[in-house]
Order: C-alpha cells, then sequence, then structure tokens
C-alpha cells in the first residue's frame, strides 16, 4: 500500500485501467477538493492488483475502500487476493438490487451495513411563495464547530460521511450552510449545494427537543425556495428511515431506482438512524 502523493496520481492510476481496453467498472468518482484534502493529511492511498486499483481513505478507526477494474471477475480476483486486516467500508452504487457485484462483494466476505436510496422531483413551475424566517440564516466560521458536533453526535459515519472542517469551511463561504437560531443557539441547520440547474441535499438535522415546532419545516422551505430556479432536486436517504422518506413524499419527492449499499468486511451492526 503507497501514499497518494497528487490528485494527478488518482487520474494517472484510473486511467491505467482504462488503458488495458478490457471494460472499466469502478465506485470512484474523485471530487478534486476532497481528494487533495485527504492527500494533504496522508489520508489516500492505494494498491495495485490484477487489472485492478484499490484506493484507501483511511480515517480514525476504519477505512474507506474504493475500486476501479476491468470486469466484475478481476475485481473478485483481486479481492480474494488481497489481505485486508483492517475495518474496511465501501460504497456500491446499483440500479438493480439484483446487481452481480453484490454477489462479488458477498463471496469475499463484504456484509450489507446499511443502504441508501436516492430522491428527487423535477419542478413544474419557477413560482414560489415564500416569507422569510428571521430566524434562519448563513451559517458563519464560527458555527462551523458546533455544526461539526451536531453532526459527529447524530450521523452515522459509516454511511454518511459526515464532512470534516474544511468541507463545511466551503459550504460556508458558498452560502450553502443555513442555521435555525432560538436563544443564540443553533437547533437546526440544513447543508446544499447548487450546481446548474440542479439542487442537492446534503445534510439537514433538528436537534430532537425541537421537532415538534416547525423548525425542520422551515429550513427546507428555505432551501428549497433558494432553488427555485432550479429544475430538478435530488437527495439521498436511508432506506430504513420510513419517517424521512415519508416527510419527503409531502414535499413531492419520489424514490428513484437507485441505491447506495454500503458494504463493510466486519461484524458491525448499523444502529443510528438518519435524522
Amino acid at each position: 500500500m503507497k501514499l497518494i502523493e497528487t490528485y494527478s496520481d488518482i487520474q494517472f492510476h484510473m486511467n491505467s485501467i482504462r488503458s488495458l481496453r478490457k471494460g472499466f467498472i469502478t465506485n470512484f468518482y474523485p471530487d478534486e477538493f476532497k481528494s487533495n484534502l485527504w492527500i494533504s493529511q496522508k489520508e489516500l492511498f492505494f494498491e495495485i492488483s490484477t487489472d485492478t486499483i484499490f484506493f484507501f481513505h483511511k480515517k480514525d478507526e476504519f477505512t474507506r475502500l474504493f475500486y476501479s477494474s476491468t470486469t466484475l471477475e478481476s475485481l473478485s480476483y483481486s479481492l480474494s487476493a488481497a489481505k485486508f486486516e483492517e475495518t474496511l467500508i465501501t460504497d456500491i452504487v446499483i440500479n438493480n438490487l439484483s446487481s452481480p457485484i453484490l454477489t462479488v462483494f458477498h463471496l469475499n466476505g463484504f456484509k450489507l451495513y446499511s443502504s441508501l436510496v436516492r430522491m428527487s422531483k423535477i419542478s413544474q413551475s419557477n413560482v414560489f411563495f415564500y416569507q422569510s424566517n428571521e430566524k434562519i440564516r448563513n451559517a458563519t466560521l464560527t458555527d462551523i464547530q458546533e455544526i461539526q458536533i451536531l453532526l459527529t453526535h447524530n450521523f452515522d459515519k459509516y454511511t454518511e460521511q459526515i464532512p470534516v472542517y474544511e468541507e463545511l469551511e466551503q459550504w460556508v463561504i458558498q452560502s450553502h450552510l443555513i442555521v435555525y437560531e432560538l436563544h443564540s443557539k443553533i437547533v437546526g441547520f440544513l447543508i446544499y449545494d447548487l450546481i446548474g440547474v440542479t439542487l442537492y441535499l446534503r445534510y439537514w438535522f433538528v436537534r430532537p427537543e425541537y421537532r415538534d415546532i416547525k423548525v425542520g419545516s422551515e429550513l427546507f422551505r428555505e432551501y428549497l425556495y433558494r432553488g427555485k430556479e432550479t429544475k430538478r432536486q435530488l437527495f439521498w436517504v436511508i432506506q430504513s428511515n420510513e419517517n424521512a422518506i415519508k416527510r419527503y413524499k409531502h414535499y413531492g419527492f419520489e424514490p428513484e431506482n437507485l441505491y447506495d449499499l454500503i458494504m463493510t468486511n466486519k461484524n458491525i451492526q448499523y444502529e443510528t438512524e438518519s435524522n
């Protein structure tokens, strides 16, 4: 296992698999900002196998596994030949729950930890009536530490890829992190990306003791208002979180035929429900 030293290294190794012209499958779609962040912290590694390259993001007590390979057969061979001792988490995005790639991972000792489904809606009209709530504001840099604590304590680290300070800082700078404040206390927040004509919900949270006074719905309406000119809105939600799915359907969202299965090579039980 060797350290990745530049973002170009990632592109080079992925292109080396493509250049074999035997096919190409991957679960690694590197974001340059996030990848450079991992590289600067010396957290990103790689290992070359037969027609396969593995990438490892080592953080805290577990490692997130990514792969690029030519075929399922090559990937299966490389997984079986590898000697993974650490706790691995890997994301498999599929549009068919009977996809053969799941068999590849099951046969090589991986188990399902949790799963997400993508939900979306297409905007039919740009008309949107909304009166801003004075308790909702853009987050500032001084809010980041408190938001980090809320994320760490209320979101599942394996499933929901909790952002680090630098990522939250970017959302603050872009004014894409909004908070609901009562009596100088952040009681809820929402994080989103707006890319072109698509609005992405990333994280949405309300402290449990404030969930009966419409804090969450006010944040969500602010989010939709900010993206009122977009044509499509989407996000991932944990499949077992039936309350959240019901809530999103109320806003006109529907599940897509696209799933993100989180798998692990260890006996880890999913416990935390998404908020």
